[in-house]
Parts: C-alpha cells; structure tokens; sequence
C-alpha cells in the first residue's frame, strides 16, 4: 500500500505514486460563489509502478459570506493487483418447450405407441363376466385385464362386450354387434403373431382370442386387437372378419397352432374333412400371420390320408386356452 502525508507520498511493497492534492477554494465578495470539490481517486491497475489517477468533480453549492480556503490531503489508497471486474448480470428467465425425438432402427417394424386410454366406459354393475385373461395388449410390457361379459336377463346382438383394463390405467370396451348364441362370447388369452422385430419392439402387441360364435361341435374364434384406445376386429386380406372354426366331430376337425417361421411369428389352422363314405381325409393346412393390422395366409397346403389324423388341442399357442 502507498499512503500521502501533507503531500509526501510513502512507499509501500506495491511500488511509488504520484497523487494530486485535493484544494477546495472558497471565494467570497459579497455575491454568490461556487464550491469546487477535486477529489482524488484511484483504480486498481496492473503492471506500473507510477501511477497517477485524478478525478475532478464539480458541485455547486449555495451562496456564503465567509471566503476560506482549504487544502486537504487525500489519502489515497493504489493496489498494483490484476483489475477487478464487476458486472450486472441480468436475470433471464426462460422457459424451454421440450419436444420428444423417436429414433426408429432401419430394419425393424414399429406400431405407432399407445395414448392414454381416458375416458373409457366404467364397469357396469349388472356385467356377468363370461371369461377373462392376462395379456400384454398394449406393447408396454404389462399384463393387461381382458374380460368378456354380456348385459341384460336376456343378452342379444350388442349386449356381449370385449374389455381390456390397461395395467397404467384407462382402457377400451366394445359391444359386439351379434349374437354369439348358441355360444356365450368368451375371451381365451392373447397370443402374438406378426414379425419377430416387432415382438421385440415395446409397441409390440398381441392379438386377442375370443368365441364369438359356435355349432354343434364348433366355436368361432375370432381375433381383436387394441387399436390406440380402441378395440377392432383383424380382418383377413379378402375383407372378412379373421375368424376361425375350431372343434372336432366323427367326421371333421379343425384346430389351430402357433409356431415361429422364419422371422415371422405365425398361426397354422388345419381343417380335416372326411369323405362321403369315411374313406378319405382331406387335411388343409393355411399359415396365417399378421401384416400391419391384416392377418394374411402366408402359406397352404392339402393332402389326404386314409384316417382321421389325431387332433391335439383346439388351440395350441401360448397364452391362450382352448375353448
């Protein structure tokens, strides 16, 4: 530091200065005069060792009588040191808008995700259950609620439901415009078909089993899916509902098995029909699997054998028990 005494300026280990003397000069002849103030300031500086800083501010003052002259030493204070920098920041608030970016791999099949199903039709207080199952049939990777039940005493075209409770919540609910009778419709499980990429996929979803009909021997089994927040029949290729008899008598029987070809996850429905005369079997064998949102065969074949060929279960796929 270097200090003034009287005008002789002192040393310190900063280096020597040079100050200004301040002189207030008051000068008074009857009349109104001015105040002068010159002060002495300094600012930190870096990398000199003389160092002479004068600031001169001018103040007017009100009229006096009295004529006196001042003179004040300033003590003046130098810091040879690196400048100090101040500066005002101003306060920005922002508020940033953030948008989601989907990465989709080449090469793999996506389903365009799943929105929350709100909404959606309560459980009715005079729903008869007739079936239900677990299943993943929204692609998140939990088990969902399947049910099947029918309103009313006496239930007809538009009284027997489909319904799936989302494991995140929310769901969906369709009345199904026939009547299944002599059969109660009934959900079975939920089996995936459609590309092996896509059953890798979190928007992977499976497709709904459920009796929608029957014969003597038979039920229809029907396949649904969950449409964004709605549920929706498959429909093969040909425009028809994706609906398939399985059951077994003396003389036919059909059933339907799920098996991986290839890369693709596929159903194979076999129909055994006999002649006239039980002689000959006639054994149709189609492979249907899903593409995009239709179930197309994929392959067909027919032969005959002389016997009824043995017939495992009606429905052979995981997830999803026989009718």
């Amino acid at each position: 530091m270097v200090y003034t005494d009287g005008g002789a300026c002192h040393s310190g280990a900063m280096g020597k200065c040079q100050v200004g003397l301040a002189v207030i000069s008051l000068v008074a002849a009857g009349c109104a005069c001015s105040e002068t103030t010159t002060s002495a300031t300094t600012a930190p500086v870096t990398g000199s060792s003389q160092v002479e800083v004068t600031t001169v501010a001018t103040t007017l003052a009100s009229s006096t009588t009295a004529a006196d002259t001042t003179t004040t030493a300033v003590d003046t204070t130098t810091t040879a040191a690196a400048p100090t920098s101040t500066t005002e920041l101003a306060t920005t608030t922002t508020k940033a808008s953030l948008s989601l970016v989907t990465t989709t791999l080449p090469g793999l099949e996506t389903i365009p995700s799943t929105p929350d199903c709100f909404p959606y039709p309560s459980a009715s207080p005079d729903a008869h259950e007739t079936g239900t199952a677990s299943a993943d049939v929204d692609g998140d990777g939990a088990d969902d609620k399947l049910i099947t039940y029918w309103l009313g005493a006496s239930p007809g075209v538009g009284d027997w439901h489909l319904r799936v409770e989302l494991a995140d919540g929310g769901g969906a609910d369709i009345a199904f415009p026939f009547d299944p009778a002599p059969a109660a419709a009934r959900v079975l499980g939920a089996h995936y078909l459609g590309s092996i990429a896509g059953s890798s996929l979190p928007d992977a979803r499976a497709a709904i089993f459920v009796v929608t009909g029957a014969g003597a021997s038979t039920s229809i089994v029907s396949l649904y899916r969950l449409d964004g927040c709605a549920l929706v029949p498959f429909m093969l290729d040909s425009g028809d509902p994706a609906s398939f008899p399985v059951g077994a008598g003396v003389m036919h029987a059909s059933h339907v098995s799920c098996h991986v070809a290839g890369d693709m996850a596929r159903m194979d429905w076999v129909g055994i029909e006999a002649n006239a005369d039980g002689t000959e079997f006639t054994i149709t064998d189609t492979s249907y699997s899903r593409i995009g949102t239709i179930i197309k065969p994929i392959a067909s074949s027919i032969r005959t054998e002389a016997t009824m060929p043995e017939v495992p279960a009606l429905i052979n796929c995981d997830g999803v028990v026989s009718p």
